[in-house]
């Protein structure tokens, strides 16, 4: 899919999460899959609030990491992956 600043996402009610000290484990309940982010997956997975738009998230990243580009490639594969997971919602 093509990834959009306007876009809002949202985590699958079937998601199921657990934190370690810089990990993150998502569990999708309905299909049976886990899946690990790292910490930079970990705060993206915070902001998927069906509240900040891609755009948003975009910008968080960046003054956190501060790699535009990387953050752009990054960020888009992300939620790609998530949503072939059915892990988010838009």
């Amino acid at each position: 899919m093509n990834i959009k600043d306007d876009m809002i996402f949202e985590k699958s009610k079937d998601a199921i999460e657990r934190t370690g000290s810089d990990e993150l484990l998502i569990f999708h309940s309905t299909v049976g899959k886990l899946f690990e982010v790292n910490s930079v997956g970990r705060n993206i997975w915070q902001l998927l609030d069906g509240k900040h738009t891609v755009g948003e998230i975009k910008e968080i990243l960046r003054k956190e990491y501060g790699n535009v580009a990387e953050i752009n490639k990054d960020l888009s594969e992300f939620l790609n992956k998530l949503l072939k997971l059915n892990i988010i919602n838009n």
